[in-house]
C-alpha cells in the first residue's frame, strides 16, 4: 500500500479483525457433543472454512488417514464449496467415510468449536484466519499451516498453536499428533484471543484516529 499510494510506513497500523465476538466458551455437553460427532470418538478434530483449492482440506484428509488408529478420532470439515464432491471421493477413496465428515454448511459453527479437540487450518494462504481466532475463544487449541499471512501473528509464530508448512500432509498430521498428546492450557488460549476482541479492536481503531500524524 505504501509502495502503490507513495506514503510513508509511519503513516500505516496494522489493526486486527474483531473476530472475538464474545461467545461461551462452556464446552457442550456429552449428548450435544455425541449429536454432533456420533459416539465411540476419543479425538475431534474440527476444520472450518469454504471448500475450495484456497483452504487445501485435501491435504488435511490426507494427513488425518495417516494418524494412528489408535488416537480413535474423528475429523469434520464444516463449510460447502465447489470442491465438496471432490473432498468426499477422497474421503471414499481413503476409505475414511466411517471417520471423516463434510456435512456442509452450518449456521452457528460454535457448538462444533466448543465440542473439539483441536482446531486445523490447512489454507494454502490467508488474509487473516478468522476461525483460527474463533477456535482460540472457545479454549480449542490449533494447527494450522505457515502460510501467508495472518495464522503466524494469530498464534504468535507459535506461542499460542502448532504451525506446519504448506501443503505438507506428513507435517501436518504430525503436528495434529503432538498437539492432541500436549496438555491444554485453555485459558491461555481464550486469553490470547481476547487481543481479537471487538471493544479491544475499537479501542485500536479510536487511538489511531486520535494519533498526531502531521
Amino acid at each position: 500500500m505504501c509502495e502503490l499510494g507513495g506514503f510513508s510506513e509511519s503513516k500505516v497500523r496494522v489493526i486486527y479483525n474483531p473476530t472475538a465476538i464474545g461467545v461461551s466458551p462452556h464446552r457442550e455437553p456429552m449428548l450435544i457433543k455425541e449429536e454432533l460427532w456420533g459416539a465411540g470418538f476419543d479425538c475431534h478434530i474440527l476444520s472450518v472454512g469454504t471448500l475450495k483449492a484456497q483452504k487445501d482440506h485435501a491435504s488435511l484428509i490426507k494427513a488425518f488417514s495417516l494418524l494412528p488408529l489408535s488416537l480413535n478420532a474423528k475429523l469434520t470439515i464444516l463449510g460447502d464449496g465447489p470442491l465438496r464432491a471432490d473432498l468426499n471421493k477422497l474421503v471414499d477413496d481413503l476409505g475414511l467415510h466411517d471417520r471423516v465428515a463434510v456435512p456442509g454448511f452450518v449456521v452457528d459453527p460454535y457448538p462444533w468449536f466448543r465440542s473439539a479437540d483441536l482446531f486445523v487450518l490447512s489454507s494454502r494462504w490467508e488474509g487473516f484466519g478468522n476461525v483460527i481466532v474463533e477456535a482460540l475463544e472457545c479454549g480449542v487449541p490449533v494447527v494450522s499451516t505457515d502460510c501467508q499471512s495472518g495464522p503466524a501473528e494469530i498464534l504468535a509464530n507459535g506461542r499460542y498453536g502448532k504451525l506446519v508448512p504448506v501443503e505438507d500432509p506428513a507435517a501436518l498430521a504430525a503436528g495434529i499428533v503432538e498437539s492432541l498428546k500436549q496438555p491444554v492450557d485453555r485459558d491461555r488460549l481464550m486469553e490470547r484471543a481476547k487481543d481479537f476482541a471487538i471493544g479491544t479492536i475499537s479501542d485500536q481503531y479510536l487511538a489511531y484516529f486520535n494519533e498526531d500524524r502531521s
